[in-house]
């Protein structure tokens, strides 16, 4: 199934070096979206934006690997753990906070553009958590995600689009 590129008003994407050629054809792709190693590189795109923005919110796009209620953020990780949206990037337990603390003033909305993050029975409830949260529509996909070297980005066939909202 054909989806739409990323077109909000800030995308972070990988810079990760673990990666199966999805990650190098997105970021050829979008020339102008901000590199983001780890879960505090999205933080200070996201703080930077909203100051350059005139203190405006704005939609927010993350492309990375994904899996069932996880979203990858360079070598950082939003997940559930124990029902509860964690984060397991070292140093700083704190970051995940911080991170909705940002969405919440910043994000009106964020797409997930990994992996199935939104399949299984956690992942819609992640989505829930993190829009509640971050007070933003969050949105991502059941099925596998991609994006050729032409820039097409396309879900697996079976692969359907869940949005949550606050």
């Amino acid at each position: 199934m054909r989806i739409a590129a990323p077109s909000a008003d800030l995308i972070c994407i990988s810079s990760s070096a673990a990666d199966n050629g999805f990650l190098v054809d997105a970021r050829a792709a979008i020339p102008a979206g901000v590199a983001a190693g780890s879960v505090n590189d999205v933080i200070t795109a996201i703080n930077n934006k909203y100051k350059a923005n005139g203190n405006k919110p704005f939609s927010l796009a993350v492309i990375d690997h994904g899996r069932s209620a996880l979203q990858s953020m360079g070598d950082g990780n939003i997940t559930v753990v124990g029902g509860y949206i964690a984060y397991n990037d070292p140093p700083s337990a704190n970051d995940l906070k911080n991170f909705l603390v940002a969405c919440t003033r910043a994000v009106t909305s964020c797409t997930f553009y990994g992996c199935n993050v939104a399949s299984g029975a956690d992942g819609p409830a992640f989505l829930q958590e993190l829009a509640t949260g971050g007070a933003m529509q969050m949105t991502a996909y059941t099925g596998s995600v991609y994006c050729n070297s032409h820039g097409k980005w396309s879900a697996s066939d079976n692969g359907n689009t869940v949005r949550k909202t606050p």
